[in-house]
C-alpha cells in the first residue's frame, strides 16, 4: 500500500516531498529492516529513493526521529537496528544535532552498545555534532565526547589495535578506530579549550600527547588517520596557555632529536613547529633544524625548509594569520645562539661535544649568520627583503659582493653585538671547521666571513687560535686550505703579533717545502702556498713588511711553482696564482718577480679559460708601472675566445681591476682588514683609456669579441660606474648596450638589458630623459634610427626557426617595452629590462653580482607606484597577462618582473580581481594569437580558488570567451582553452553542488538560471564547432550527475537536448559502416548492436538516467511532450533507441506518476514500431509493454488492436508486420503481466492463431507468450469461439501466410478440444469448428493443409457419435475426403491416405475402400503408372518422386495409411487387397527393398493380425499366410538386420495366436530357428511356438 501511488498527493509550495509522501517515510525506515525478505527489500528500494527528497532539516521530524529512537512513556524505542539508521540520520540533519539533550543520549546509547555499526553511527554523530552544533550547545558536552572516543580507543587497545579471533570484527574494528581518531581531531579544532584539560585520564596537553603517542606506536594504517587528527588541531592551538607552550616545544623537540622517532612524528612536530609558533621564536626554528637532518624523510625536510624561510613560513601559515610577511621577526642571535649551543652541544673534559648530526649543524650556522645579517639591515635600506621568495640565496650573494649590506653588518658585529656572543659564534664555527666533515661545508665560508668584517678588538681575542688555524692550513682537506690561509692572515698580520713570529713559520714552511724537491705539490704545501701570498699581502696593507730575505724567498718559492708545476697538478697551480693575485692586488710584489715568463704562463693558463690566471694577470696590471698596463691590458683584450660564463666575468673583473685598481667597488670586495688605516697601492688610473677601447671593440664583427665586450663593457660599468672617466662617457656606453640588444646571442642580450638598467639607475635626469626617448623611438619607429644598430620592431632578434611561432619572430624587449609603453610610462622600460632578466646567466658564480641591482630597481619601483596609483591600476592586469606569454623566453621575464614588483600575491591579485579580469577577456578576442593563448591560460590561472560570487556576473561571457578560444584556429590557444573550459567545468559543478554545502540553493539557481540556456544555445552545444560542443557537453553532463536541486526545472529541456545529441554526435564511422557493413564482411544487424552497446555505456545515457531518478511532478509533466515529440522527429538510431530506454526508466522509477501521461507515450512509442530497423522496432515494442503497465486498461487494448491489425492486415511488409506484432505482444506479457492478465480474452485467441506463424521467429514470439500465460489445452477450449471468430474472419485473408495460419491453428484447436462426452447431437461450438474445418479445407492444396484435414478427421474421429447421428453432417465430412483423397497433388494426397484411412476405419466407412485403394494403388501396385495432375491448379510442394516411380518413404506413408483403414467385418476382400499391398512390397518393388520396407511391412503384417480374434475367415486367413510366405523369404532371412527378423518372429507368433493349428506356419518358425544364430530372435521364434 505504501508503495503505491495513493500516497502521492501534492506538494506543498518549496517542499521537496508531499504530505502524504512524507508520512510514508518513518513506516518504510522502519520495514526496511524487518526480516522478511519480500518486506524489507521493497521497502528498502522505496526508502532510498525518498531520503534524497526528505528534509531532515524540518523540526517535526527530527522530533520524530528522536522519539522513535529514545521512545516515550507510552512508546518504547524501536530496535536497535532501526536506531542505529535513525542515528545517521541526525548525523546529516543540521537541525538534528541541535535539539536539546536529544544527540548526548543517542550518543550515549551508541556507545553502550556491543553493535559495531552503533559504535560508528555513535561516532558519526560526534563529528556531526562538532561540525554543526552551535557553540553555546557544544562547549558544555565537549569534554565528555571527547573523554567517550578516548576511552573506546583505549578499550580496543592501545597504543595498538587488539587483534581479535574474528577477522571481519578486526576489519570494522580498525575502520571505526581511524575514524575515532579524525573525530576526535575534529572535536578539538572546534572546541579548543579541551586541549588545556587538565583532568587526570587526559593530563595536561594529554589530548596531544595521546595523539603523538598514538601515531608513533599505532598500526601502520592508523597512522594517516592520527595525523590527520593532529593536524586538525593546528589552527586553534593558539589557545594553549603559556604554561603550557614549553612542555608542547619539549613534547616536539623529544620526537625530533631522536634519530629513531617515528618520521610521521617528525613530520607533525614541524608541522606544529611552523604553523604554531612565531617565526621570532627560538625553540620552534631549533625544531625546524632538527627536521632539515638528511635522515629525515623528503616531506619532514621540506616542512623544515618552510620553517627557516621569513617568504615560505608566511605562505605556509596565510590560511592561519593574516601576519604580514613584511613585519617576520627573527629570533634574537643572542636566543637562538644560546638554544643552539644548549640542545646541540654538549661539554666535556675533551671539549665540545655534539649531539646531533653535523648536516643539522651545518643549517644551524647558517641560520645564525642569517639572522646576524637581518639584524644587522634591520631598519636599514638594503637588497634584502623577507618578501622575497630568493631571500636566502639573495642573502648568501650579498654578504659578499654588495657594498651596503657588508658595510651593514660590518658595522653591526663591530659595535651593536655583545663581543662574548660574536667570539662563541666565531669559536663554534672554527670547531666546525677543524671537524673536516663534508657535512659542514658551510662552516668555514660564515668563518671568514664574519673574520674578514671584524675589527681590530674581535680580531684581538682569536689571535689565541692561531696555532689551531695553522694546523688548519695544514690540513689535507682542499677546500679548507684557501679561507684558513686568509683567515690566518688577517689575524696574524695584526700589529699584536710580532714579526719574528711570522718570520719564524714563513721560514718553516718554505724549508718543508725544500725539503721536498723543487716541485710543492702536497695538500699541505698548497696551504702554505696560500697563506704566504695572503700573509704577505696584508701585511703590506698593514703597512708591515718582512725582511728583505724572507720577503724574496717566499715570492721565489711562488713563482717557482707557476713556472714549474705541471699543468695537470691544477690544484697546486691554483694556489699558487691565487697567492700570487694576492700580493700584486696589494702591491706587495716588486716589478723583479714580474717576468715574462710568469706573464707568460699566466696568459698560458688563462687560454684555458684559467679565471685565477686572469685575474691575476688584471691584479699586475693594477700595480705595474705606466708604460707596462697598456700591454698587459693588450694581453686581456687578447683572450676573449673563452667559453665559460664565468671565466667571461672574471675577464671582465680583471679588466675592471686593471683599469681602476682599488678604486673599483671590486677592491671593497677584496678589502678584509677592518678599523684600520690601510696601505693602498698607488695607481694610474687607465679607466677612460680602457673604455674607449673597449667601445670601439663593441663594434667588432667577431662574435667572441662582441660578446666579450659586451661583458667587459657591463663590468666596468658595474664596478667603475661611479668614477668620473665612466660617467662622462654613459651616452657612448648606452648606444653601445642598444645596439647589442639586436644581437643573436644571448649572453650579448641579457648583458645589454642587464648594462641599460645600470645606465639608467647612474644617470643624472637629462640623460635618462634622453635615454627614454632613444629607446621607445628605437622600439617603435617605422624609420631607420640615426644610431646604426639600433632596435626596430622589424629587428630579428634570433635565429630564424629558433623561436618560430608562426608569426614570424618575438622579442622580450619588444613585449617589455609594449607592457610599459601600455601602462603609459615608457621610463619603466629600464627598470622592467633589469628584473625581466631570467637567464641563466645570472645564476653563474660571478654572474649572481650582477643581479642584486634587481633589487634597487624594485625600490624605485614600489616609490613610483606609491606615488601613482595609477600606474599600478593600469599595469598589474596587463602584468599578470604577460607572465602567461606564449613564448618562454617572455615569460619568464615577466614572472621575474611581476615577482619583482608584487610583494603579497593574494592580495594584489585579489584587490585588481575585475581589472585583471576585464583585461583577460578583451585579450582573448585580439587579434594576435600570442595575447589570446595567454590571456586564456592566465584567466584559468586567475579563477583557480575563487570563490564564484567574486565573476559571478561575468560567468556568461567568460564561457563565450572560453569556447571561442577552444575552436580559435591556432592549435596551441586551442590547448590552452580547453585546459580553461575543463577547470571552468570543475568549478562550476562545484559551485552549484547544493548538497555538498559549496553553493546555496538561491546561489545555484542564479547562476544556473543563464548559463543552462547558453550552454543549450548557439554558443554551446548547437556550435558549429566540435570542440564548443564536446566541452559544453561535458559541461552539461557534469551539471547533470551533480544532484543539485536547482537543477530541476532544466531536467525536460536537456534530457529532450541530450537525446538528440545521441545521434549528433556518433563518430561518424557509425554511419559510414552502417551503409557500407557488407564491404568490410559485416551485416546492419552486427552494427546495430554495437551502437546499443555504445548507448548503454554512453555518458548521456547516464547523466539521463540520473536526471530521471530526480523528477518531480512538475518537471515529468513538462518532460512528458518534449519527450513524445524526440520520440516522433528523430531521425537518428542512437536518439531512437535512447528515447525508448527513457521510456522504459520513467515506468520503473515513476511507476505511479507516469500514469496520467502513459498514454500520450504509448501512442508515440506506438508511431516507432515499424521502423525501418528491426533495432528500433524492438526497443519499442519494450518500451510500449512497460508503458502498458500504468496504462488505462482501454488504451492497452487500443494498442493490442492495433498489434492484432498489424498482424492480419499488412500485406505490403508482410512477415515484419507479423513480427513487430509478436515483439509487441511478448512486450506486454514480460513487462506488463498483470495487465496481460486482466485482458486475456482479448490477447490470448490472438497468441493462439499467431503461434503457428510458418516464420520461425514470429511462432517462437507468440509461443513464448503462449507457454507463459497458459497451462494447456483449457485455454484453447475456454476460447475456442473467439479463436473461431478470428479464424473465420481470416481464412480468407487475401494473404497466404495468414489463411494458412488460421487453418493450421483452427487444427490445433480442433485436436485440443477432446472425445465427446454425448453423442446426441453435435455441440454448437463443436458444430461451427466441423464448418470452420470443412471451409478451411476447401480450395486448393498448399503446404500444410494436411495438417487441417488431419485435424478434421481427428474432430470427426473424437465426436463420431455426434458424427454418425448427423447425416448431414457425415455426409459433409464424406465429400471432403473424397474431394481431398483425389487431389493430385502428391506430396499433399500421399498425407491425406493417412488421415482418410483414420476416418474411414473409425468412422466405418467402408464405401471410400474403393476410392482409397484406387488412389493407394498408383503409389503400391507396381503395374499402374501414375498419372498427371489434375486441372484444379494443384502442384507438388516438394519433389516427392522420381523417374523410377515413387519414392520409398512415399510408398510406406501410402501402406501405412491403407493398413490404417482396416476393420474387423470388412470381408469385402480388404485383407486381401492389403496384403497385396504388403506383398508388392517385398517381392515386386521396382526400387531396391530396404530395410525399411521389410520392418514396415512386418509391423503392419503384426497389426492386421492383432484385429482378429476368434474364427478367421478363410479368405482371410489365405491372405495372412501369403502375407508371412513372403514375409519368411524376405524379411527372416535378412542377415544384415535383426530388428527385421525379430519382427518376422513376431509376426510368426501373431498367426499361431489366430491360427493355431497351422502346422505350415510352425514349421517355418522351426526351420528358422535351426537357421538363426541371434539369441534375441531365437527368443522371438521359441515364443512362437509354445
Amino acid at each position: 500500500m505504501l508503495l503505491t501511488g495513493a500516497f502521492a498527493g501534492p506538494k506543498k509550495e518549496d517542499a521537496k516531498l508531499s504530505p502524504l509522501a512524507e508520512l510514508t517515510f518513518f513506516p518504510l525506515l522502519v520495514a526496511s529492516h524487518d526480516r522478511i525478505t519480500d518486506i524489507f527489500r521493497p521497502a528498502d528500494e522505496a526508502l532510498r529513493r525518498l531520503i534524497p527528497q526528505f528534509d531532515l532539516e524540518r523540526l517535526p521530524v527530527v522530533e520524530k526521529l528522536y522519539a522513535l529512537a529514545l521512545g516515550d512513556i507510552t512508546t518504547p524505542p524501536v530496535k536497535q537496528v532501526v536506531q542505529t539508521h535513525i542515528v545517521q540520520l541526525i548525523a546529516k540533519s543540521k537541525v538534528g544535532v541541535n535539539v536539546g539533550d536529544g544527540p548526548k543520549r543517542l550518543i550515549q546509547m551508541s556507545f553502550e552498545s556491543d553493535n559495531i555499526k552503533s559504535m560508528k553511527a555513535g561516532v558519526e554523530l560526534i563529528r556531526a555534532v562538532a561540525r554543526n552544533t552551535d557553540e553555546e550547545k557544544l562547549k558544555p558536552v565537549a569534554r565528555e565526547l571527547a573523554r567517550r572516543l578516548y576511552e573506546w580507543i583505549i578499550s580496543t587497545g592501545w597504543p595498538r589495535l587488539n587483534t581479535g579471533s574474528s577477522a571481519a570484527k578486526d576489519m570494522h574494528t580498525g575502520s571505526l578506530r581511524r575514524q575515532t581518531y579524525e573525530t576526535l581531531g575534529a572535536l578539538a579544532r572546534r572546541v579548543p579549550e579541551i586541549l588545556n584539560d587538565n583532568s587526570e585520564d587526559v593530563g595536561n596537553l594529554g589530548l596531544i600527547k595521546f595523539l603523538f603517542e598514538s601515531l608513533a606506536k599505532d598500526s601502520p594504517d592508523m597512522k594517516p588517520s592520527i595525523q590527520e587528527a593532529l593536524s586538525e588541531v593546528i589552527p586553534v592551538l593558539d589557545v594553549i596557555s603559556e604554561d603550557a607552550r614549553p612542555a608542547l616545544n619539549e613534547l616536539l623537540f623529544s620526537y625530533l632529536s631522536d634519530p629513531t622517532s617515528d618520521q610521521g612524528c617528525k613530520y607533525v612536530s614541524i608541522r606544529y613547529a611552523v604553523r604554531v609558533t612565531p617565526f621570532n621564536n627560538a625553540m620552534a626554528r631549533l625544531l625546524c633544524l632538527y627536521g632539515l637532518d638528511r635522515a629525515n624523510r623528503p616531506d619532514v625536510i621540506e616542512e623544515a625548509k618552510r620553517g627557516l624561510h621569513p617568504y615560505w613560513y608566511h605562505n605556509a601559515n596565510s590560511h592561519y594569520n593574516n601576519q604580514d610577511v613584511s613585519n617576520v621577526e627573527f629570533p634574537s642571535f643572542q636566543d637562538m645562539l644560546a638554544i643552539v649551543q644548549e640542545r646541540m652541544f654538549v661539554q666535556s673534559a675533551n671539549g665540545p661535544q655534539l649531539k646531533t648530526p653535523f648536516n643539522v649543524l651545518n643549517f644551524a650556522l647558517i641560520f645564525l649568520e642569517q639572522i646576524l645579517v637581518m639584524e644587522a639591515v634591520k631598519g636599514k635600506t638594503s637588497v634584502l627583503q623577507a618578501t622575497e621568495e630568493n631571500w636566502d640565496t639573495t642573502l648568501d650573494t650579498a654578504i659578499v659582493v654588495d657594498q651596503n649590506v657588508r658595510g651593514l653588518f660590518r658595522d653591526y658585529i663591530n659595535s651593536a653585538i655583545p663581543l662574548d656572543q660574536l667570539i662563541s659564534f666565531i669559536d663554534m664555527n672554527l670547531w666546525a671547521s677543524k671537524q673536516n666533515s663534508a657535512e659542514l661545508p658551510d662552516a668555514v665560508k660564515i668563518w671568514l666571513r664574519i673574520l674578514s668584517q671584524s675589527g681590530p678588538k674581535i680580531i684581538s681575542e682569536n689571535i689565541p687560535k692561531i696555532p689551531e688555524i695553522v694546523a688548519l692550513v695544514d690540513s689535507a682537506k682542499a677546500k679548507l686550505l684557501q679561507a684558513s690561509a686568509n683567515a690566518l692572515a688577517i689575524i696574524i698580520t695584526t700589529d699584536e703579533v710580532a714579526i719574528q713570529d711570522i718570520v719564524n713559520l714563513i721560514e718553516s714552511w718554505i724549508s718543508q717545502a725544500g725539503s721536498s724537491g723543487t716541485s710543492i705539490t702536497s695538500f699541505k704545501h698548497r696551504g702554505h702556498l696560500y697563506a704566504i701570498g695572503y700573509i704577505i699581502s696584508r701585511l703590506a696593507l698593514r703597512n708591515r713588511k718582512l725582511p728583505e730575505e724572507v720577503y724574496a724567498k717566499s715570492v721565489k718559492a711562488i713563482t717557482d711553482v707557476i713556472l714549474q708545476t705541471r699543468s695537470a697538478d691544477v690544484l697546486t697551480m691554483e694556489a699558487a696564482v691565487d697567492a700570487f693575485s694576492q700580493l700584486a692586488l696589494s702591491g706587495a710584489v716588486n716589478s723583479d718577480f714580474v717576468t715574462p715568463e710568469v706573464i707568460s704562463k699566466l696568459l698560458t693558463l688563462a687560454k684555458a679559460d684559467n679565471d685565477k690566471a686572469i685575474f691575476a694577470v688584471g691584479c699586475i696590471t693594477s700595480t705595474a708601472a705606466t708604460e707596462s698596463k697598456q700591454k698587459y691590458i693588450d694581453a686581456i683584450f687578447e683572450l676573449h675566445t673563452g667559453k665559460q660564463i664565468d671565466f667571461m666575468f672574471m675577464s671582465g673583473e680583471a679588466l675592471s681591476i686593471a683599469a681602476a685598481g682599488w678604486d673599483s667597488t671590486l677592491g671593497e670586495r677584496y678589502r678584509d682588514i677592518q678599523g684600520v688605516n690601510l696601505l693602498s697601492p698607488s695607481t694610474t688610473s687607465q679607466l677612460g683609456s680602457v673604455l674607449d677601447q673597449v667601445l670601439v671593440k663593441c663594434s667588432s664583427p667577431k662574435p667572441s669579441l662582441r660578446r666579450f665586450s659586451c661583458v667587459w663593457l657591463l663590468s666596468l660599468t658595474r664596478y667603475c660606474g661611479h668614477l668620473p672617466e665612466a660617467r662622462s662617457r654613459l651616452e657612448q656606453v648606452h648606444l653601445a648596450f642598444m645596439k647589442f640588444l639586436v644581437d643573436r646571442d644571448d649572453v650579448v642580450q641579457e648583458s645589454a638589458s642587464r648594462g641599460l638598467s645600470i645606465v639608467y639607475d647612474i644617470a643624472d635626469s637629462k640623460l635618462k630623459d634622453s635615454m627614454i626617448r632613444g629607446l621607445v623611438q628605437s622600439f617603435t619607429s617605422d624609420k631607420l634610427a640615426t644610431n646604426g644598430g639600433t632596435v626596430t620592431a622589424e629587428t630579428q632578434l634570433f635565429e630564424p626557426g629558433v623561436l618560430d611561432t608562426g608569426d614570424g619572430s618575438i622579442s622580450t624587449y619588444k613585449d617589455i617595452l609594449s607592457l610599459a609603453s601600455e601602462v603609459g610610462d615608457p621610463s619603466l622600460v629600464y627598470k622592467f629590462m633589469s628584473l625581466a632578466a631570467n637567464s641563466s646567466l645570472w645564476q653563474s658564480r660571478k654572474g649572481a653580482a650582477f643581479g642584486l641591482n634587481t633589487i634597487f630597481s624594485k625600490a624605485n619601483l614600489d616609490d613610483l607606484f606609491e606615488s601613482n596609483p595609477k600606474l599600478s591600476k593600469n599595469l598589474i592586469p596587463k602584468l599578470y597577462r604577460y607572465r602567461f606569454d606564449p613564448n618562454s623566453s617572455v615569460q619568464e621575464s615577466m614572472k621575474g618582473i611581476w615577482n619583482a614588483l608584487v610583494r603579497d600575491n593574494t592580495a594584489v591579485i585579489n584587490n585588481n580581481f575585475i581589472d585583471i579580469l576585464e583585461e583577460l577577456l578583451t585579450g582573448m578576442g585580439n587579434r594576435e594569437w600570442r595575447i589570446r593563448q595567454a590571456s586564456t591560460m592566465a584567466l584559468s590561472d586567475l579563477l583557480q580558488g575563487k570563490l564564484l560570487q567574486q565573476y559571478e556576473h561575468y560567468l556568461q561571457r567568460i564561457w563565450l570567451m572560453s569556447f571561442r578560444v577552444v575552436d580559435d584556429i591556432k592549435e596551441s590557444v586551442r590547448v590552452a582553452g580547453m585546459q580553461l573550459t575543463r577547470g571552468l567545468t570543475t568549478s562550476l559543478v562545484r559551485h552549484v553542488d547544493v548538497q555538498s554545502g559549496a553553493a546555496s540553493e538561491k546561489q545555484a539557481a542564479n547562476i544556473l538560471k543563464d548559463l543552462i540556456p547558453f550552454l543549450m544555445g548557439n554558443s554551446g552545444i548547437q556550435s558549429e564547432s566540435q570542440e564548443v560542443q564536446s566541452f559544453s557537453l561535458q559541461t552539461l553532463l557534469k551539471l547533470c550527475k551533480s544532484n543539485s536541486p536547482p537543477l530541476k526545472p532544466y531536467i525536460p529541456g536537456l534530457i529532450e537536448e541530450l537525446l538528440g545529441l545521441l545521434s549528433t554526435l556518433e563518430p561518424q564511422a557509425m554511419n559510414y559502416l552502417a551503409l557500407n557493413a557488407d564491404k568490410y564482411g559485416l551485416t546492419s544487424n552486427d552494427i546495430d548492436a554495437s551502437r546499443m552497446s555504445s548507448l548503454r555505456t554512453s555518458p548521456m545515457m547516464e547523466a539521463i538516467e540520473q536526471m530521471i531518478e530526480r523528477l518531480d511532478d512538475e518537471s515529468l509533466e513538462a518532460l512528458i511532450p518534449k519527450l513524445s515529440s524526440v520520440i516522433k522527429k528523430s531521425v537518428g538510431l542512437p536518439s531512437k533507441l535512447g528515447a525508448g530506454r527513457v521510456v522504459v526508466s520513467l515506468v520503473m522509477r515513476n511507476l505511479y506518476q507516469i500514469g496520467p501521461h502513459s498514454q500520450a507515450l504509448l501512442l508515440a512509442a506506438k508511431s516507432q514500431l515499424m521502423d525501418r530497423n528491426s533495432l528500433v522496432s524492438q526497443s519499442y515494442a519494450v518500451s510500449c509493454g512497460y508503458l502498458c503497465r500504468p496504462a488505462p486498461v482501454e488504451a492497452v487494448l487500443d494498442y493490442v488492436a492495433y498489434l492484432q491489425k498489424l498482424y492480419f492486415s499488412s500485406p505490403d511488409v508482410g512477415e515484419r508486420a507479423r513480427l513487430v506484432s509478436g515483439l509487441g505482444v511478448n512486450g506486454i506479457s514480460k513487462h506488463a503481466s498483470d495487465k496481460f492478465s486482466a485482458i486475456s480474452s482479448a490477447m490470448l485467441p490472438f497468441v493462439f492463431i499467431a503461434k503457428h506463424d510458418p516464420d520461425a521467429q514470429v511462432k517462437e514470439a507468440f509461443e513464448h507468450v503462449w507457454s507463459d500465460n497458459t497451462g494447456g489445452t483449457g485455454a484453447i477450449r475456454l476460447y475456442v469461439n473467439e479463436i473461431i471468430a478470428i479464424v473465420r474472419e481470416n481464412l480468407s485473408s487475401q494473404q497466404w501466410d495468414i489463411r494458412q495460419v488460421a487453418a493450421k491453428s483452427v487444427a490445433d484447436a480442433a485436436v485440443a478440444m477432446g472425445e465427446e462426452t454425448r453423442s446426441d447431437s453435435v455441440p454448437q461450438d463443436i458444430l461451427e469448428l466441423f464448418n470452420v474445418l470443412i471451409q478451411a479445407s476447401s480450395g486448393r492444396s498448399w503446404k500444410g493443409k494436411e495438417i487441417v484435414f488431419d485435424a478434421l478427421v481427428t474432430l470427426a474421429v473424437n465426436f463420431k457419435g455426434s458424427v454418425v447421428s448427423s447425416p448431414e453432417l457425415l455426409e459433409k465430412l464424406n465429400s471432403v475426403v473424397v474431394t481431398e483423397v483425389k487431389r493430385r497433388n502428391k506430396e499433399y494426397q500421399v498425407e491425406v491416405i493417412q488421415s482418410a484411412g483414420k476416418y474411414i476405419s473409425q468412422l466405418n466407412q467402408s464405401q471410400l475402400y474403393e476410392l482409397l485403394f484406387e488412389v493407394s494403388s498408383q503409389y503400391l501396385d507396381p503395374t499402374l503408372n501414375e498419372s498427371d495432375e489434375d486441372s484444379d491448379g494443384d502442384t507438388n510442394m516438394e519433389d516427392g518422386e522420381n523417374n523410377s516411380g515413387p519414392t520409398e518413404d512415399v510408398r510406406l506413408k501410402v501402406l501405412k495409411g491403407v493398413v490404417k483403414s482396416v476393420t474387423l467385418g470388412n470381408n469385402n476382400g480388404v485383407v486381401d487387397t492389403i496384403a497385396g499391398y504388403l506383398i508388392n512390397a517385398l517381392e515386386h518393388s521396382k526400387a531396391p527393398i530396404t530395410w525399411k520396407t521389410k520392418l514396415a511391412v512386418a509391423q503392419h503384417a503384426i497389426s492386421i493380425t492383432e484385429l482378429f480374434s476368434g474364427e478367421v475367415d478363410s479368405k482371410d486367413a489365405d491372405s495372412l499366410l501369403k502375407i508371412w510366405k513372403a514375409i519368411v523369404k524376405v524379411c527372416s532371412r535378412d542377415l544384415n538386420h535383426e530388428k527385421v527378423r525379430i519382427e518376422s518372429a513376431r509376426v510368426g507368433a501373431a498367426l499361431l495366436k489366430i491360427l493355431p493349428g497351422n502346422q505350415e506356419v510352425r514349421n517355418d518358425i522351426e526351420t528358422l530357428i535351426g537357421e538363426e544364430k541371434s539369441t534375441i530372435v531365437l527368443t522371438e521364434l521359441r515364443k512362437g511356438i509354445q
